[in-house]
């Protein structure tokens, strides 16, 4: 549902999963992504925060990383227009993760964000 750009389906699905997996970050991530898309970002970017601050735990092996997490809520915060926030979310992508598969990006970001030329 969720390539489909159905998020609200794609949310009820994924919070049917959370709701069976509580602790399972990748799970809570995915619900997360589609509460966002479907507009609900407070909701989002709680989960975000618990899966960022260990309450939900990122396993070894799993396909989300606490840096995605952080990615995540940083481009949230970047959408709602607080870019002081957005600039905290993406450093603390790269402090955590400094080769960073999209640290290019970023870092760019963070340039655009403050206002300066980029690398």
């Amino acid at each position: 549902y969720f390539r489909k750009g159905d998020y609200a389906k794609a949310a009820e699905w994924h919070r049917r999963a959370h709701e069976t997996s509580p602790t399972d970050a990748t799970v809570a991530y995915n619900l997360g992504r589609a509460l966002e898309e479907g507009g609900n970002v407070a909701e989002a970017m709680q989960l975000y925060k618990r899966i960022a601050n260990g309450d939900i735990p990122v396993l070894a092996g799993s396909p989300v990383t606490v840096p995605d997490v952080y990615l995540e809520m940083g481009r949230v915060v970047d959408r709602l227009g607080r870019p002081q926030e957005a600039i905290a979310y993406f450093q603390e992508v790269l402090r955590r993760a400094p080769n960073y598969p999209q640290r290019e990006a970023i870092l760019a970001r963070i340039d655009f964000l403050r206002g300066t030329p980029a690398h």
